[in-house]
């Protein structure tokens, strides 16, 4: 989520109108909102609320319509998302993260070379962005090209060695590609960075399951054969 700077202003501004406990209420609930703009759970009602204050600034404004399309996409509603995002940009086309949250809401629809131009879109505002380098990665993957993938992911952890993402999509290509081993070390990795990382967690898992099963495949096999 992206912080608002300038909407505690209009929080007082906004109910110069108002007298007495009308005011103080008024304030008291645009402040509230500010707070909820910034948690996914509770963004889309508090930005919108936000959003009918007058005389915000483009900046801001664009900063309500990203941190209200990450509340939809903690909703899984991506078309309201993606709408948002795209005003987002509309009224800042500089905007590095709504490229990268609309990349990350097109990869959930499925819409990958959509995603892909916006990561393309991001890494030209920011070379050395490593999540928009990860999002395009998650893309490629998708796809089903795994190499480049690999290569976005290498270039994201080289940017960002902490990243725990980075380490899990390229992970996850390295699977794909039958690399086990990488696989594995990858997955290892981006838990001892993000212990509560569930999604590795499991991938990892049934990574362990399925390299089990092939091996007991192959003593069956093997114990199967005659002379």
């Amino acid at each position: 989520m992206q912080k608002l700077t300038g909407i505690l202003v209009l929080a007082i501004a906004c109910c110069g109108f108002l007298v007495g406990a009308a005011a103080v209420q008024a304030q008291t609930q645009t402040r509230a909102d500010v707070v909820k703009c910034n948690l996914p759970a509770m963004a889309v009602d508090a930005c919108s609320r936000l959003m009918r204050l007058p005389n915000i600034s483009a900046r801001d404004r664009s900063l309500l319509h990203h941190n209200r399309g990450v509340g939809y996409q903690a909703r899984h509603d991506h078309n309201r998302a993606i709408r948002d995002f795209a005003e987002a940009i509309r009224f800042n086309p500089k905007y590095l993260l709504a490229y990268i949250s609309r990349a990350t809401s097109y990869n959930h629809k499925g819409k990958f070379d959509r995603a892909i131009r916006d990561a393309d879109a991001a890494i030209r505002l920011s070379p050395r962005s490593a999540e928009a380098h990860v999002v395009r990665s998650v893309s490629y993957t998708r796809k089903g090209d795994f190499d480049q993938a690999i290569r976005d992911a290498d270039t994201a952890i080289k940017i960002k060695p902490d990243l725990a993402a980075a380490y899990a999509i390229r992970g996850h290509a390295y699977g794909k590609t039958g690399d086990i081993a990488r696989a594995r070390a990858d997955y290892v990795h981006a838990l001892k960075l993000k212990p509560n990382f569930e999604e590795v967690r499991t991938a990892l898992a049934d990574l362990d399951r399925s390299a089990q099963a092939g091996t007991a495949a192959e003593t069956d096999a093997g114990g199967g054969k005659t002379e």
